[in-house]
């Protein structure tokens, strides 16, 4: 599980205490798709997000339909 802030900074400074709003998306992907996207000003929190666990599965495609996969994460 994890909690993870992200901040927009220029030149090590917020970008809101220099006047400025910037607008961005953060997306997660698990092996190639989107698993979760929030949209925020300056900042996003990623809050309480459970990765999956990768003990037991597969590396690659798998022959069975639905069979879960090695899960690889990407922000």
């Amino acid at each position: 599980m994890t909690n993870i802030n992200i901040r927009l900074l220029k030149d090590g400074i917020e970008l809101s205490e220099q006047g400025l709003q910037r607008r961005f998306d953060l997306q997660l992907l698990d092996n190639g798709e989107v698993v979760f996207s929030k949209e925020g000003e300056n900042q996003v929190n990623l809050s309480h997000f459970l990765f999956r666990c990768n003990q037991g599965l597969v590396d690659g495609p798998s022959d069975e339909e639905g069979k879960e996969v090695k899960h690889n994460y990407v922000i």
